[in-house]
């Protein structure tokens, strides 16, 4: 394994075919799409991005593990802390996390790339991610507002039911209360009627005759 310092250093490094210089330029290079991140509340402060080859190394594997740059006190994480490749039909997905995110920043994630073939070692330039923090996420902002708003209107609906509901067994309760003060008043001239009815009816005593 040939670090970049000591590719840049040796002279008698072994190559086959194109020099190094022309197969980086053919492709052979470390890829990592996309190549800006962008990590808010919505997403937890995670992203991924996909490390790849842009074609087969010659021999060996091709080593890259990703450092934060210029983190402004944030703490970056990633998984896998290395990423390992043989060829170039192959991709690994890194994950970032940033943790501790008090306020908006930017910083850069590299790829600290080893290779046993030079070629991969040329051209740095599609190894590094720009990583955009968010305290808050505008989109989630949106949403909470649009809840708010949908939670206002259910509560609304709720108290106006509420009131109708309130008003139906009020009526309801007062209708049955007027039914029972009239029960009495019936009765009582049911009463009275048959009273009437039966003095009307009510045969003389009979006679007696003295003998």
């Amino acid at each position: 394994m040939i670090s970049t310092q000591v590719a840049t250093s040796e002279a008698g490094t072994w190559t086959a075919g194109y020099s190094p210089q022309t197969r980086a330029a053919r492709g052979a290079r470390v890829v990592v799409e996309p190549g800006r991140l962008v990590l808010d509340e919505g997403n937890s402060w995670t992203g991924t991005v996909d490390v790849s080859l842009g074609a087969r190394p010659l021999r060996g594997a091709v080593w890259a593990t990703p450092r934060a740059k210029d983190t402004a006190g944030l703490d970056v994480a990633f998984s896998p802390q290395r990423v390992v490749l043989y060829d170039d039909e192959t991709s690994v997905t890194l994950t970032v996390v940033a943790v501790g995110v008090e306020e908006d920043s930017e910083f850069v994630v590299d790829l600290d790339v080893e290779a046993c073939d030079l070629a991969f070692l040329v051209d740095l330039s599609t190894t590094s991610v720009t990583v955009g923090v968010r305290e808050k996420d505008d989109d989630s902002n949106k949403k909470a507002k649009r809840r708010l708003r949908q939670l206002r209107v259910r509560i609304a609906i709720g108290v106006v039911v509420s009131l109708a509901v309130v008003s139906l067994l009020i009526g309801v309760s007062a209708v049955r209360k007027r039914k029972k003060r009239g029960l009495p008043h019936a009765a009582s001239d049911e009463a009275t009627t048959s009273t009437h009815s039966s003095d009307a009816f009510v045969p003389p005593p009979p006679m007696i005759r003295a003998r």
